[in-house]
């Protein structure tokens, strides 16, 4: 289903989160956990494990992870989807997280947020492209968002 971006721009509006709020296209197609768990994340998994990139280390950390899900999932979406959206709704927020998946201390963090829409209503799927899951974020990290880009 596609979205306009100010439907993404709305979904923190009211509560005045992330500080950094960039939204780069003027249409998303939205993505459901089925398409995530069974097509996008093993897709990547294969493509991060070919170049040999599946380990944190300090030189490729949470954010290269986030960049690389977001990259994937853009040439998976240019590949195989087709829709007349110009891209497809998975971005990056930065936050501090209770439990980093590196190394479960807490810090700041970076993840992806792949946007739903179901009966009308628009809902950020939250996920950690380190481990290739779907995550839930506690209010206070929730409220820690810095930066959201798409």
């Amino acid at each position: 289903m596609i979205i306009q971006s100010r439907e993404i721009t709305n979904i923190w509006k009211n509560r005045q989160i992330p500080r950094n709020n960039i939204v780069v296209d003027s249409t998303y197609e939205t993505v459901d956990i089925p398409l995530l768990q069974n097509k996008i994340f093993p897709l990547y998994w294969r493509w991060m494990s070919s170049m040999k990139v599946t380990k944190w280390a300090h030189r490729w950390d949470c954010d290269n992870f986030s960049e690389a899900f977001r990259v994937f999932a853009c040439g998976y979406f240019y590949n195989t989807i087709e829709s007349t959206a110009d891209s497809i709704a998975i971005g990056i927020i930065h936050y501090n997280s209770n439990s980093r998946e590196e190394n479960g201390t807490q810090g700041p963090h970076a993840i992806n947020v792949a946007i739903n829409k179901v009966d009308g209503i628009i809902s950020p799927i939250y996920i950690e492209p380190q481990a290739c899951k779907i995550i839930n974020l506690k209010e206070e990290e929730y409220q820690s968002i810095w930066t959201f880009y798409i």
